[in-house]
């Protein structure tokens, strides 16, 4: 009579043979319990590209990115969220956060509230922020290359656009409620466009070509 010794695969318990052969999936046990809601290790990491900054270790949700913006303010560092899809929380609520040299490098948002947000100074290269809110951000001296703004429900009274870096590479199609002047820094700062032509699109109606409301 062979002996058999139970191994996990997955979900399911294998019974091998103790002379080492397989004899297959055997029993399907209750499944087991994972956690899903976190990651292995501490909540929060120190990071040091350009400068140091903070990141979450965890699984993000409304609630760990909260917490990261308060105990990034109770350590006076900056934040890093690059390279995160957060496109899945719809609805994220960061109003009146501090993202002053912030990394949110290839970060990708989705209906995000960033109304009266502070992106100073931030990393936003190659940046995703579809459908998001931007009411009153400041971008002051923000690097915004290549980054998507597309189909943003609000710009208005935005500040500091003017002196992001990168602005020509950004795109802005679709976006709502751009004063007259951050529609004539981003025109201007496209290097696709000639004086004529940036002078004739501001005195028509820029909406056909860039979808702007």
């Amino acid at each position: 009579m062979p002996q058999f010794q139970y191994f996990e695969i997955g979900l399911y318990k294998h019974k091998k043979n103790a002379i080492g052969g397989n004899m297959g999936t055997m029993e399907k046990p209750a499944p087991v319990q994972q956690e899903i809601s976190l990651r292995k290790g501490a909540m929060f990491i120190e990071v040091y590209t350009d400068i140091k900054r903070l990141r979450l270790n965890w699984v993000p949700t409304q609630d760990t990115i909260n917490q990261l913006f308060d105990e990034a303010e109770k350590r006076g560092m900056y934040v890093d969220l690059s390279r995160i899809n957060l496109s899945g929380l719809h609805g994220l609520k960061l109003a009146g956060r501090d993202l002053s040299w912030a990394d949110l490098t290839e970060t990708k948002f989705s209906e995000a509230d960033f109304a009266t947000a502070n992106f100073s100074n931030a990393k936003l290269i190659k940046a995703i922020f579809i459908k998001s809110d931007f009411t009153r951000a400041k971008f002051h001296n923000s690097d915004v290359r290549k980054a998507d703004f597309s189909y943003a429900v609000s710009f208005e009274a935005v500040s500091g656009l003017e002196t992001a870096r990168n602005l020509g590479s950004a795109k802005f199609y679709g976006v709502k409620h751009l004063s007259k002047r951050d529609k004539e820094a981003i025109l201007n700062a496209d290097p696709n466009l000639s004086k004529q032509e940036r002078e004739r699109i501001l005195k028509e109606s820029p909406t056909a070509r860039f979808g702007w409301a």
